[in-house]
């Protein structure tokens, strides 16, 4: 039996060591930047080029110009391959582009702080993730110490509010694994 209990806690310190990289590793875009401007939202591709570090010989975005007004709503349409993710990729600011600037109200989004800057950006995914719970406790997911008038500010900002309003039972209304109970 100890053979088996050696095999287990010797895959167990593998695991772990995988662990331990990840959480130490070094972020592959410099946090160099500490703006921190007021934001309203307009993003500028401004004659944007764009390689995977993976793949640098596979231009994906080349001479990309585009301007996302804010307030918006944006779809992104196109081929798959088109570069629909990689733009998306870059306004998160994963990524670098390879040459050309990305602006976000004017400001190089370079220069601005990445904890500042993740604090006011939000992505809705193609396909959404909820958790077998309430609207309520999906959209305060992760965020204990949101109120009431946080949730229902969050709501509105994502265009939700009247949807969820109309359920039967409103914000108490459960969601489904995935969200097969909504439609």
């Amino acid at each position: 039996n100890i053979g088996y209990v050696m095999t287990g806690l010797m895959e167990c310190v593998g695991a772990s060591r995988k662990v331990f990289e990840y959480m130490y590793r070094e972020p592959e875009i410099p946090n160099d930047g500490e703006l921190k401007p007021p934001v309203t939202g307009r993003i500028e591709f401004k004659d944007v080029d764009f390689t995977y570090p993976s793949r640098p010989n596979n231009k994906v975005l080349k001479g990309l110009d585009l301007v996302i007004e804010a307030g918006r709503t944006t779809a992104l349409v196109g081929p798959s391959g088109g570069g629909k993710s990689s733009i998306v990729s870059l306004i998160q600011h994963f990524y670098e582009p390879t040459s050309g600037d990305i602006t976000i109200d004017g400001v190089n989004i370079k220069d601005i702080s990445h904890s500042f800057y993740h604090q006011r950006i939000a992505l809705v995914a193609q396909e959404p993730v909820l958790y077998n719970g309430s609207v309520r406790y999906n959209i305060l997911y992760g965020c204990e110490w949101a109120t009431e008038e946080d949730m229902l500010r969050a709501s509105k900002t994502a265009n939700v509010h009247n949807f969820v309003t109309e359920l039967e039972k409103g914000y108490d209304t459960n969601c489904g694994e995935k969200g097969v109970q909504m439609s």
